[in-house]
């Protein structure tokens, strides 16, 4: 399973204050069966630096056999600059993760994702489940014939996430909108750590593990190598089911 959204580099941005907490994160992964990791800050001042950050864990993560690669997490208004030197999810992938950052999607996202995609890049919105209500999902699959894929983070799947949040995370899934599932893991424990393995095992009950398939290993896995992802086929639930708490 490669994780495409994990905020494994430290003492910058706001991943984990020490070179021990990241080290810590590549065990969990690890646990949560991760062999490969795209280690993102936020963009800012501290770009250049990455991949030396990253390198100081290349020892740590080949020990528990984990390929690392250290990449950005874009603010949309990033994305409206032209000069920069885009720094994707792998070294064979034109993909970008794209944070929007705001509880609606500016109007200009669609254009500029035309303009990106023409140039080669496509655009991973993360954690939409986040930041809109069901709102703005008509915006969100207009943005999906942009070369615009979605990825939403793994624990807000699960039972103990807001409940606003969670809702919008399975109704985003079970309209088949979903491409992928990351950690956006921040820290070793707490809420923000990796727990990938635990949504994998709800997702393959609820859905299937076919469907789980497709969201944590085979889509991050297209992605990677700059190949459009598989769509899912979840159906719908019985009609008694939909009043079930949380999803």
């Amino acid at each position: 399973m490669y994780d495409i959204h994990c905020h494994l580099v430290y003492g910058v941005s706001d991943g984990p204050g020490s070179r021990d907490s990241a080290v810590a994160m590549l065990q969990q992964a690890k646990q949560n069966g991760v062999t490969g990791i795209n280690a993102v800050a936020h963009f800012g001042p501290w770009h250049e630096s990455l991949p030396e950050i990253v390198g100081s864990l290349q020892a740590a993560a080949d020990a528990a056999g984990i390929i690392l690669h250290s990449g950005i997490e874009y603010d949309f208004s990033h994305l409206l600059e032209h000069d920069l030197d885009w720094r994707t999810i792998g070294p064979q992938s034109h993909y970008l993760l794209c944070d929007f950052n705001s509880s609606r999607i500016p109007f200009s996202a669609k254009a500029r994702f035309r303009e990106l995609a023409s140039a080669g890049y496509g655009i991973v919105i993360v954690h939409p489940e986040t930041l809109f209500g069901p709102s703005e999902i008509d915006t969100l699959i207009s943005l999906k014939d942009t070369r615009a894929v979605i990825q939403i983070n793994a624990a807000n799947l699960l039972p103990d996430a807001n409940p606003r949040v969670r809702s919008m995370a399975w109704k985003l899934l079970r309209r088949n909108l979903v491409d992928a599932v990351a950690s956006d893991a921040h820290r070793p424990d707490g809420s923000r750590r990796n727990r990938l393995a635990e949504a994998r095992q709800l997702v393959a009950a609820e859905c299937g593990n076919a469907t789980a398939r497709i969201l944590f290993d085979v889509n991050p896995e297209r992605l990677l190598v700059d190949k459009a992802p598989f769509e899912t086929d979840i159906q719908p639930r019985a009609w008694w089911r939909r009043f079930l708490p949380g999803r």
